[in-house]
């Protein structure tokens, strides 16, 4: 970029990109895309934060296993220590992890991330600024 920005969220349905499941996060998940191609021309990169409250019990997951055969992926979970719980499934291993992490996803790694339990925020920053809608997304069986 060539000049500093303040870039607000927006907010963005899960099943607005071709990895969301449209089940029904309504009740402890919302989406907001911080930077990317949709909102700023010049994003070097595409960064979604998932805001968590109170989940107890874990949900069916809600977004498909995918790899981006070209660009690495980067997860942080954030929150007081222990205060949220994903699970991120890298190349068919299981991985349950709590705040404060970091999930690094190099290019092409098939994997699917879902909130377990907790209240924090899990911001996912793809290395291409068209996130999941690059042409070279793959959802698994695809």
């Amino acid at each position: 970029m060539k000049h500093p920005k303040v870039i607000p969220g927006t907010p963005q349905p899960l099943d607005d990109t071709p990895l969301g499941l449209s089940e029904p996060t309504d009740s402890f998940l919302s989406r907001f895309m911080l930077l990317g191609k949709g909102i700023c021309d010049e994003a070097p990169a595409h960064i979604a934060v998932h805001l968590i409250q109170d989940l107890t019990d874990a949900p069916a997951p809600y977004v498909h296993a995918h790899c981006h055969p070209s660009f690495d992926e980067i997860g942080l979970v954030i929150g007081q220590p222990g205060a949220l719980e994903y699970e991120m499934v890298l190349d068919g291993e299981v991985h349950r992890v709590c705040a404060p992490a970091c999930i690094c996803i190099p290019a092409g790694t098939l994997h699917r991330a879902r909130a377990v339990r907790g209240s924090g925020a899990y911001v996912c920053m793809l290395m291409d600024p068209r996130g999941p809608n690059a042409s070279n997304t793959v959802k698994a069986g695809s």
